[in-house]
């Protein structure tokens, strides 16, 4: 209950909640298959994240004029990359994902612009809804598929391309995360992958955790997000490479 809660607060910091929850629900449920891990963990976050999703829309922070055009295709996208999740073998993605995550994270730290970035250098409006499009489609399918980095992602392509704020793109990842947590779990739903008595009792302590995090991402702006987004990141390029060797 306590990996849960923690899961929920450090997703709706920056993202990557499952750093924790996964490993956790692999430790303390090692019967479970590890489409069942997968599929209780994702049943257990979407709660998490929707807490964190109401949150940041009701202090207006998601920038709806972009992410709104991503969302069908974020929740397409994430069924059928859980389709796939029994079949793939996910060592060949791993290093894949640690080398653009390392990408992310020192660009994160030098590039001054990019902190206060808050204006896309893109003006055509039909090529940021095709990015939008792009970016929640072949994110939806790797987070139905892996799943690991999602949210970091998703905040980096945010800021980067569509020059949201920290604050903003990281609220717009909850949404389209929100969205590909459903795609994957209606997937899951359909072969019974689900776990429900540990994905209730995860997903009541996941959403307290999403509330308070959202709640202090909020308070504490760009910033504190940027310094989250850093350290989780970090965090898990560092599980990665465990789960590596």
């Amino acid at each position: 209950m306590l990996i849960a809660f923690a899961a929920g607060f450090i997703d709706a910091s920056a993202g990557g909640g499952g750093i924790i929850q996964v490993p956790g629900i692999m430790l303390f449920a090692p019967a479970l298959t590890i489409p069942e891990v997968f599929a209780t963990n994702k049943f257990a976050s979407v709660w998490g994240t929707s807490i964190a999703c109401l949150k940041f829309i009701k202090e207006k922070k998601v920038p709806w004029n972009l992410i709104v055009w991503g969302i069908p295709f974020a929740l397409i996208a994430s069924f059928f990359g859980a389709n796939c999740v029994s079949s793939f073998d996910k060592n060949l993605i791993r290093p894949f994902v640690i080398t653009l995550l390392i990408f992310v994270i020192i660009y994160s730290i030098f590039a001054k612009k990019f902190i206060k970035q808050h204006q896309s250098k893109i003006n055509n409006k039909n090529i940021l809804i095709a990015l939008v499009i792009i970016f929640s489609s072949v994110i939806g399918f790797y987070d139905g598929i892996f799943g690991p980095g999602t949210g970091s992602f998703l905040i980096f392509l945010f800021v980067t391309f569509l020059g949201c704020l920290f604050l903003e793109a990281n609220a717009g990842a909850k949404v389209i995360n929100l969205l590909t947590n459903i795609g994957a779990i209606i997937y899951f739903l359909l072969y019974g992958n689900i776990h429900f008595i540990l994905g209730i009792k995860l997903a009541i302590f996941n959403m307290f955790g999403g509330y308070l995090g959202a709640k202090i991402a909020i308070k504490y702006g760009n910033q504190y997000v940027r310094l989250m987004f850093i350290i989780i990141s970090s965090a898990l390029i560092i599980k990665l490479i465990i789960d590596s060797i």
